[in-house]
């Protein structure tokens, strides 16, 4: 499998730089700081520097190594110059290179850049905790990036409206770019100061380098970047775009004669809509949307899905996707199955229909694929005060299937009209220090008495969240709390009960009271976590519970309640060159889950150890020790089953991943105690 090297690029370099950064640090280590100019005549952006467009600035340089040895010069000088003007920010970059014809330039998809690159990260804000990156390869692939909560949260699917050109020459490589000011948030009373970073990563050599230098072992803060200076006659530039649009569908399938709605083989339909865009303020953006259409969003892959609980898909609609990092409330943990719970999971919106025509013998339907969403707004961004603010509120229409009988052409409803509401509030106090937050949402269906027993007629769930930074931001201690309630009919609420979530019918569930009464569902839950991310030994302690009654899957996202997770993990690092090795990592972690009725579900150990070799060939190795326990799940309602516990083990390796061609295997190995199982 081929693995390029633009994630370590933007995931690592950009991801270190604004999230593994700490003030003493920035305090130790003086500031650079770069002076851009103001010109009245734009230069052109067409990826050749002339003499006379990029003659109002001064050039820099003085670029450090990051990687693979933290603090020394780089081995290729990189040149930079920054010029303004009242509409755009100009970046220019001469990357010099002793052997230009080493110089990796590969053609891939935005966002996926592969080869040398180079990039700037701003935070326009100049709040010490928010940036935004952009980054363009040899080739000319651009890849932008935006990063809240001190870099510790970047959203990757971020895309803004930017130029830039790259040519490679005798020399080495140029880059121009032009980045409109619409597309960046900041004060119009601001000091005319921002943060400010330059990268360049040089393939070949797996080399990152930085224009301030920033340590290994730095924890995360974006005041650890330099600065630019001289914009203090700048004004931000509000957004008012109104995009109307119109489609035509055509599609050729294979013909069904017998399926009147396929018989055909071909359909076909018009649509149209409104996307718009508006500035509140400085900081705060409305989007707004009538009729949208997604046709072009990628799909999602095909799966066959034989377990009780449903596959997370992520959001690849651009309206839901900006400002996703303020509107989340995560309570999971890890990359597992507890990983994505969230009270706000988007793909709920505009959802496949979740009921299903009732058919006869010989009946065809026609369904919908998706719930057309009549209109929607959403409310992002961040005051001068710290002060970041979410609110999103969609309206879905009713969706019918259309059903031939024998005789006759009917239509059924599949979805209910529904409204969606969601609003989110987070506060930083003491330069970042201290984050307090909260989060509300609501889903209210317009249901008749023959939907009700099928779907909730009202579920609101809220939380509140606290996130306190010791000793200069090398720990963090974050609390989250969270409530759920669900009302319906009787039938509703049954299904809610007897659902794969809980499970509450087992007959050895002595803890859980099953009532088919009830007409409505409440439950809680909440994480608890304390992290050190700073140095060579890292660190997390967390324990995340889920009451039986916990339901938040109307709008958010969860597979399963009824569970306290309690964790230990511990990583060592050591990223310096040495002997026969450029890095590695080493990591254990220690779990035990159990339900509120003390039964334990599961409990174990994990170990993985990485290790990059100086001929860029890789080893990777992790294993499990599962003590065993037992399970509520596997029999779907039944009583709980007894899991005999298992020791397995994996491993591979990988070839220069910098190479056209690269070779990469993995095996491995688990046995059940009890001879219970094998698996090779």
């Amino acid at each position: 499998m081929t693995r390029n090297l633009s994630t370590p690029f933007l995931v690592v370099i950009f991801l270190t730089v604004f999230s593994f950064s700490n003030p003493a640090f920035s305090q130790g280590l003086p500031k650079r700081q770069y002076k851009a100019a103001k010109v009245t005549v734009a230069p052109e952006i067409d990826g050749i520097i002339g003499d006379t467009e990029w003659s109002a600035g001064e050039w820099d340089s003085g670029f450090t190594q990051y990687e693979p040895y933290n603090g020394r010069e780089s081995s290729q000088r990189t040149e930079f110059m920054i010029l303004y003007d009242a509409d755009n920010i100009y970046v220019a970059f001469k990357a010099y290179d002793s052997s230009p014809d080493s110089i990796v330039s590969r053609l891939t998809r935005r966002d996926s850049p592969d080869g040398d690159m180079v990039g700037i990260g701003l935070d326009s804000y100049h709040d010490l905790r928010t940036a935004f990156i952009f980054a363009v390869s040899a080739s000319g692939v651009k890849y932008d990036l935006m990063m809240t909560n001190n870099g510790h949260n970047q959203d990757d699917s971020w895309n803004a409206n930017w130029w830039a050109k790259t040519s490679i020459n005798a020399e080495g490589w140029v880059a121009e770019m032009k980045i409109p000011f619409s597309q960046l948030r900041f004060e119009k009373d601001s000091d005319g100061i921002w943060g400010l970073e330059l990268i360049r990563f040089i393939y070949r050599n797996g080399e990152q380098t930085f224009w301030q230098h920033i340590p290994k072992d730095a924890p995360g803060m974006v005041s650890y970047v330099g600065e630019l200076t001289g914009l203090q006659d700048i004004k931000p530039r509000k957004v008012f775009d109104i995009t109307p649009y119109g489609v035509v569908k055509a599609e050729r399938f294979k013909a069904v004669p017998e399926n009147p709605f396929l018989a055909d083989g071909k359909k076909s339909g018009l649509n149209a809509g409104v996307d718009a865009k508006i500035g509140l303020t400085n900081n705060i953006t409305m989007d707004l949307t009538i009729n949208p259409d997604f046709g072009q969003v990628e799909a999602d892959p095909s799966e066959v899905n034989l377990t009780a609980y449903e596959t997370y898909f992520s959001e690849k609609r651009n309206f839901f996707i900006e400002g996703n990092n303020i509107t989340s409330y995560n309570l999971g943990m890890g990359d597992g199955s507890n990983g994505n719970d969230n009270l706000f999971y988007s793909r709920r919106i505009g959802r496949v229909p979740q009921l299903s025509p009732s058919l006869g013998e010989r009946w065809y339907a026609d369904s919908p694929s998706w719930t057309t969403i009549l209109g929607a707004a959403k409310v992002t961004g961040k005051t001068k005060n710290g002060l970041s603010i979410g609110v999103i509120e969609a309206l879905t229409g009713n969706e019918y299937a259309t059903v031939r009988t024998a005789g006759e052409r009917t239509t059924q409803l599949v979805e209910p009209l529904t409204n969606y509401f969601v609003g989110r509030l987070q506060k930083d106090y003491n330069n970042g220090d201290l984050i307090i937050g909260g989060i509300i949402t609501a889903v209210n269906r317009d249901l008749s008495d023959k939907n009700d027993k099928f779907l909730h007629k009202a579920a609101y769930t809220g939380g509140l969240d606290y996130v306190q930074y010791f000793n200069d931001k090398s720990w963090e201690l974050s609390l989250s709390s969270a409530f759920s309630l669900v009302e319906g009919t009787r039938e509703v609420i049954q299904r809610t009960q007897k659902s794969s979530a809980r499970y509450y019918q087992r007959p050895d569930a002595a803890h859980l009271n099953y009532d088919p009464e009830r007409t409505s569902l409440i439950g809680s839950g909440g994480r608890a976590r304390l992290t050190k991310q700073d140095g060579h030994f890292n660190m997390m302690a967390a324990v995340l519970w889920k009451t039986p009654g916990f339901e938040i899957n109307d709008l958010g996202y969860m597979q399963s309640a009824d569970m306290v997770l309690s964790f230990l993990w511990g990583s060592y690092r050591e990223w310096e060159p040495k002997s026969f090795y450029r890095n590695y990592s080493v990591n254990m972690s220690m779990f035990l889950a159990n339900d509120f009725g003390g039964n334990i579900l599961d409990k174990g150990l994990e170990y993985g150890a990485n290790i990059g070799f100086k001929n860029y060939w890789s080893f990777r190795m992790n294993g499990n020790i599962s003590g065993g326990g037992l399970s509520s799940s596997t029999l779907r309602g039944g009583p709980m089953i007894k899991t005999p516990g298992s020791v397995s083990i994996s491993g591979g390796f990988s070839t220069d991943s910098r190479a056209k061609f690269e070779v990469s295997t993995r095996g491995n190995a688990r046995r059940g105690f009890e001879n219970s199982s094998k698996e090779y």
